[in-house]
Parts: C-alpha cells; sequence; structure tokens
C-alpha cells in the first residue's frame, strides 16, 4: 500500500503534504477522544480537570534555578489554589516530573471520595472492627497456648519429682 502511495508523493509534493496533515488531523482525533475517556474516568473517582477557554489544558515553562527551584506560574497557582505553604507532591510517572498540590480544595475532593455512602461504615470502622476480630483471635490462641504450657510444665514437675524421688532411693 505504501509502494503506491510513493510514486504519488514522487510526482506531486502537495499530495505528501495533505496527507501528512490529514494523518496529524487523525491523531489528534483520537488523542482527544482518549482524553474524553480518561476525563470521565477521573470525574469517577472525584478528580476535576480544568481547562482554558480553548478547550485545552493549560501547559507553561518554566527554568530550574541554581537552587533547584521551580516558579509555578501565577495563572496556575490561582486555578490550583496553590498558596504559600500549600505542601506538594513531586512524583515521576513515565518519565516526567508531576507535581501534585494538595490544596484545600483537593483535600475535600479526597475525603468526599473516601466518605462511606449513608448506612455504609466508613473503611476506618470497617478496618477497627476488622483490628478487634483479630486481637480476639490472638488472644484465643494464647490462650490456648498458654493452657498448653501449663500442662507440659506440669507433666515436666511431675516427671522431675519422679526423677528426684528415683535418685534419692537409689542414693539410700
Amino acid at each position: 500500500m505504501i509502494a503506491g502511495y510513493t510514486e504519488l508523493f514522487r510526482s506531486s509534493p502537495e499530495a505528501a503534504i495533505l496527507a501528512a496533515y490529514g494523518s496529524i488531523h487523525l491523531i489528534l482525533l483520537l488523542a482527544k477522544e482518549v482524553a474524553v475517556q480518561v476525563k470521565v474516568q477521573l470525574r469517577a473517582v472525584g478528580i476535576k480537570w480544568k481547562r482554558n477557554q480553548a478547550g485545552e489544558s493549560i501547559m507553561r515553562r518554566t527554568v530550574v534555578n541554581a537552587r533547584g527551584q521551580v516558579t509555578v506560574p501565577a495563572e496556575l497557582r490561582k486555578q490550583l489554589e496553590i498558596k504559600p505553604g500549600t505542601r506538594v507532591t513531586w512524583f515521576e510517572e513515565k518519565g516526567r516530573l508531576v507535581m501534585a498540590p494538595m490544596a484545600t480544595r483537593r483535600m475535600r475532593e479526597i475525603r468526599g471520595f473516601l466518605r462511606p455512602k449513608p448506612g455504609e461504615p466508613s473503611a476506618f470502622e470497617e478496618s477497627f472492627k476488622e483490628r478487634t476480630r483479630e486481637r480476639r483471635r490472638e488472644d484465643l490462641k494464647a490462650a490456648r497456648s498458654d493452657a498448653e504450657f501449663k500442662k507440659k510444665a506440669a507433666r515436666a514437675e511431675r516427671i522431675m519429682r519422679r526423677y528426684s524421688k528415683t535418685l534419692r532411693a537409689l542414693a539410700k
């Protein structure tokens, strides 16, 4: 198939340019569709994906200074509610450095995501109940082990008395 196009591209460079533009356009349409699907999935877990007026996510470039510091652009600071003292998390993801601010708004979103539905116990309550059940099992196991140890200690004591008695009888 590509061999058939090479002859066309040699005869008409404009056709090659149009084909390249068409391919790029197709790639961009596919990327937009994937972005929409990702946005839906992020909303499902309580994360909002903000966009500028043109419908694109905002990207800005900054420079790392000699002390390793980076300035977050004012527009992004305002949009993400990053104020002096806001904690941020940095992580590497597929060769990209990602910064996730832990702004008050983000904390509310996270809390909302973890909040149980009405009538359901919270994850904390469930883990606390599980730990209580686990502690009871451990206590029962320890009690059985203690009782077994006492039986073995009593048996060993009886054997020692019998052994001492036998030694005394032999010594007379």
